[in-house]
């Protein structure tokens, strides 16, 4: 079967290309979310999509028959072996509706997991019907690090890019002190600022697995930050050191005459014990 792209001379392709990636760049979040045409991550039929999704691939682990492993997941395998631990305690920032927890458990079922995920009210809320003792959600707006404990990993996958404050995020997860701290399909400019873009996406391309059969897609839109290397890793610096790191463009969006990388990276506390 031959694509129209076969067809097409290759200074036609990079102008569609160039066209595609050309995205309108605004300063803060405040500004991309007014122009946004949808309620986001906070839809109700995005909520109900990956809600679904989740509980389809769940029941697709049971059944231990994955045939690959994406990049992140085998980032995500490498780093619970590397911690070599019988209990581990995890912060999952943004994990949706717990789609890493279910993979890991299945994979490594001779280790405890206590797993608390950070989500949007509407996630946190449909979280519970999962009806897992070892997983549990709180509310963005319902944060209380006082109340958090300890982890002994903290987690974050293509979170940052979706946050209003990727800064004070990042200055959250630091404070918490894990040893481990993971960031999964994450994204860099190397603009000596943060900068914002509109990302449009299908229902179905959130959560793991395909679409459930009979459910209605539709079109998201939400700001998308490109978080500056700069600021990341002076933050990074002055409490954890990275154990290593991969390229990995799952979680970028590429934007024309900007400089920007994908990556996963493993970083441990500096000085910890472990």
């Amino acid at each position: 079967m031959y694509l129209i792209k076969d067809y097409l001379p290759p200074v036609l392709t990079r102008s569609l290309r160039a066209l595609k990636n050309h995205r309108k760049i605004y300063s803060s979040f405040a500004q991309a979310k007014a122009a946004c045409n949808s309620e986001g991550f906070e839809g109700q039929a995005l909520v109900d999509m990956v809600f679904f999704k989740t509980q389809q691939y769940r029941e697709v682990l049971k059944q231990k028959t994955i045939s690959s492993l994406s990049i992140p997941e085998s980032f995500l395998v490498a780093t619970i072996a590397k911690m070599n631990q019988s209990h581990i305690r995890v912060l999952d920032l943004g994990g949706a509706f717990g789609a890493h927890y279910f993979f890991i458990r299945n994979f490594f079922p001779h280790i405890s997991f206590d797993w608390v995920i950070i989500e949007t009210s509407a996630i946190a809320k449909r979280g519970s019907e999962l009806n897992d003792k070892n997983l549990s959600f709180i509310a963005f707006e319902n944060i209380d690090k006082t109340q958090l404990g300890s982890f002994d990993l903290v987690l974050t996958s293509a979170t940052l890019q979706h946050v209003p404050d990727p800064t004070e995020t990042l200055e959250f997860l630091l404070s918490l002190n894990a040893p481990w701290l993971v960031f999964l399909r994450s994204s860099f400019c190397l603009d000596a600022e943060h900068f914002w873009v509109i990302h449009k996406s299908l229902y179905s391309d959130s959560g793991p697995g395909p679409k459930p059969e009979g459910m209605k897609d539709g079109l998201s839109e939400f700001p998308f930050a490109l978080v500056s290397k700069q600021i990341f890793e002076k933050k990074m610096q002055v409490r954890y050191k990275e154990i290593f790191c991969i390229s990995d463009n799952s979680g970028l969006l590429e934007i024309l005459g900007k400089e920007c990388i994908g990556f996963n990276r493993l970083y441990q506390l500096q000085n910890s014990s472990i």
